[in-house]
């Protein structure tokens, strides 16, 4: 190897020739994955499991992947799927499947009613006032 005049190292490229097909060995896994992979391998199975739900896939060049969910009541929820496998994306698209598009609401408490309570409200001022 050649040296400079300081001894060091002059950077000399050893690789002469680059194959395309190297390169198409090499993204071939790549392209297999995330949501290409999805709509190659999951997307056909899920349609032809579930035909009761549309399913259309437009492009987004330059954006990352969404899944974009419309519900019958009105409500939209969109989900980022961007370095997701495909199995992960096949998962959050059965979860959107199976919620019904209403907001999420925090309870409180354990249990939820529309009904109020027919007793009322325990108050240590009401009633006789009995000596236990």
């Amino acid at each position: 190897m050649p040296k400079s005049k300081r001894n060091r190292l002059v950077n000399m490229t050893q690789v002469s020739k680059k194959t395309r097909e190297d390169k198409d060995k090499l993204f071939a896994n790549i392209r297999e994955t995330g949501m290409n992979g999805f709509i190659k391998s999951q997307l056909p199975k899920f349609a032809a499991a579930h035909p009761q739900i549309e399913i259309s896939v437009s492009p987004r060049p330059a954006k990352h992947p969404t899944i974009v969910g419309h519900y019958i009541n009105g409500n939209s929820r969109s989900l980022l799927v961007k370095n997701m496998q495909p199995m992960d994306i096949l998962r959050a698209a059965e979860s959107m499947r199976d919620t019904n598009g209403e907001k999420l609401r925090r309870a409180n408490k354990p249990v939820t009613s529309i009904n109020p309570s027919v007793r009322g409200i325990w108050s240590p001022y009401h009633g006789t006032g009995e000596a236990v």
